[in-house]
C-alpha cells in the first residue's frame, strides 16, 4: 500500500522548508501604463468608427477591432519597455537607451494623437464646413438677386424708350414732325421710326418676361437654401448619403442662381444703350437725322447711366467643400482645444512624465545610495515603480558549494568507518 507523501519533510536547496511565496503585487506604474493603453485603444476605436461610418459592415467592424487591438498593444509595449527598461538604463548612463525610449514614446504617441483626435472631431468638422457652405450659398444667391433687383430699374427706362419712339413714329406718320417735309404718311423716316419703336418694344417685352423668371428663380433658391439647412440638420447616420443629397441641392442652387442672373438681360440692355447713342442716318435728310439722333442719344445716355455698374459684382458660386482629412482637422485645434488637450495628455504628456520621474528617481538613488550599497543594501519595495532595478550590491543568496554532506541530503546517517 502506497504511503502518503509527507510534504513537511521536503526542503529546498538551502536546507530550509519549502514555502509558497506570494507573487509581488503589480506596481502603480505598471497599472497606470496598462490603463493608459486601454484608454488609448478605446479612444482610437471610436475614432476609427467615425472614420469608417460611411461603409458599415462586417469587414469594417473587423478592421476597427484589429486596428484598435494592435494600436493598444503597441502603445502598451512601447510605453512599458521605454519606462521600465529605457529610463533605468538611461539613469545608469546608457544614453542611447534614453534616446531610443523617448523617441519611441514620441513617435507612437504622435501617431496615436493624430489618428485619435482627427477621428473624434471629423464629423463635427464636416458639419461646420457644410454649414459654412450653406451660408455662402445664401450669400451668393443674395448677391445675384441684388444685381437683378438693381437691373430691374432699367425696366421703366426701356419702356419709356419704346413709348417715346412709338409716339414719335405716330407723329411722323400724322404730320411729318421729324422729317419736316410733307404732311405725314409712311415715308422713309416713318418706316425707320416704326422699326426703332418695334425693337424697343421687343426689348421691353423681353425685360418683362425676365422679371417673371427672376421672381420664380428667387423663390426656388430660397426654398433650396431651406432644404439645404434642413437636410444638414437631419438625423441621417449615413453621412455619405447626406453629403450626396447636399451636393445635389448645391447643384440646383447653382442652376437657379444662373437663371436668376440671366433673367434680366443686362448685357443686351447695355448693347442697346450703345446702339441708341450711336444714332442712325436718314439718307438725303440731314434735318431728320439730326432730330432723330438727338432723341436716340438722350434715351441711350439715360439708359447707360441706369445700367452703369450692373453685372460686374463678380459673384461666383462657392465650390462644394471636399471631405475633411487629418490635415484639415489640425486647422480646427482652437475650436476643439479641450478634446485636443485630453488626447494629448493621454497619448504623450503622461507617458513622458512617467519616463521622466522613473529616470529621476533612479538617478537620485544612484547618486545618494550608490556608496552605501555594498554595506547596507536597500530592501526591494514591492510598490516601488522600479523595484526590478537595484543598486549593485553583494550577492548574499549564493548557493553553497556541493559537499558530501549536502549531497547526502537530510536524514541520511554517516557511514561508519
Amino acid at each position: 500500500m502506497t504511503q502518503p507523501t509527507d510534504f513537511t519533510a521536503l526542503q529546498n536547496d538551502f536546507g530550509g522548508p519549502l514555502r509558497h511565496e506570494r507573487p509581488d503585487p503589480p506596481s502603480l506604474q505598471s497599472v497606470i501604463i496598462l490603463l493608459l493603453a486601454i484608454l488609448s485603444a478605446l479612444m482610437l476605436g471610436v475614432s476609427v468608427w467615425n472614420l469608417s461610418a460611411d461603409n458599415p459592415g462586417a469587414g469594417t467592424n473587423l478592421k476597427i477591432v484589429l486596428i484598435t487591438c494592435s494600436a493598444g498593444l503597441v502603445a502598451y509595449m512601447v510605453n512599458r519597455f521605454s519606462i521600465e527598461k529605457g529610463a533605468p538604463l538611461a539613469a545608469l548612463g546608457f544614453r542611447m537607451a534614453g534616446l531610443i525610449s523617448v523617441g519611441a514614446i514620441l513617435i507612437v504617441g504622435a501617431g496615436m494623437y493624430l489618428a485619435t483626435f482627427s477621428g473624434l472631431i471629423i464629423k463635427d468638422i464636416e458639419y461646420l464646413r457644410l454649414e459654412r457652405h450653406g451660408a455662402a450659398l445664401v450669400e451668393y444667391a443674395g448677391a445675384r438677386n441684388k444685381d437683378s433687383l438693381a437691373s430691374g430699374r432699367a425696366g421703366p427706362a426701356i419702356r419709356l424708350v419704346a413709348a417715346d419712339l412709338n409716339a414719335n413714329a405716330a407723329c411722323e406718320i400724322r404730320s411729318s414732325c421729324i422729317s419736316g417735309t410733307g404732311d405725314g404718311g409712311h415715308g422713309p423716316v416713318a418706316r425707320l421710326m416704326e422699326q426703332l419703336a418695334a425693337r424697343a418694344q421687343a426689348i421691353a417685352d423681353q425685360f418683362d418676361q425676365g422679371e417673371a423668371v427672376r421672381e420664380a428663380a428667387l423663390r426656388s433658391i430660397n426654398q433650396l437654401a431651406g432644404e439645404f439647412q434642413q437636410r444638414l440638420n437631419s438625423d441621417e447616420r449615413n453621412s455619405a448619403q447626406r453629403r450626396n443629397d447636399l451636393q445635389l441641392i448645391h447643384g440646383k442652387i447653382g442652376q437657379g442662381a444662373d437663371a436668376l442672373g440671366e433673367a434680366v438681360p443686362v448685357s443686351l440692355l447695355k448693347a442697346y444703350a450703345e446702339e441708341l447713342k450711336q444714332g442712325v442716318s436718314v439718307p438725303g435728310n440731314a434735318q431728320a437725322t439730326s432730330k432723330l439722333n438727338a432723341i436716340l442719344r438722350q434715351h441711350g445716355t439715360a439708359l447707360s447711366e441706369i445700367l452703369e455698374g450692373l453685372g460686374t459684382d463678380g459673384a461666383v458660386l462657392p465650390e462644394f467643400p471636399r471631405k475633411p482629412g487629418v490635415a484639415d482637422t489640425l486647422s480646427y485645434l482652437s475650436q476643439f482645444a479641450s478634446i485636443a488637450l485630453v488626447v494629448l495628455v493621454t497619448e504623450l504628456v503622461l507617458p513622458l512624465t512617467l519616463w521622466v520621474f522613473a529616470y529621476l528617481k533612479l538617478y537620485w538613488k544612484i547618486e545618494t545610495l550608490g556608496g552605501m550599497a555594498n554595506e547596507n543594501p536597500p530592501k526591494p519595495d514591492p510598490w516601488d515603480d522600479n523595484f526590478a532595478v537595484h543598486i549593485p550590491r553583494q550577492i548574499t543568496n549564493v548557493r553553497p558549494p556541493a559537499t558530501t554532506a549536502n549531497r547526502r541530503g537530510p536524514g541520511r546517517p554517516k557511514k561508519a568507518r
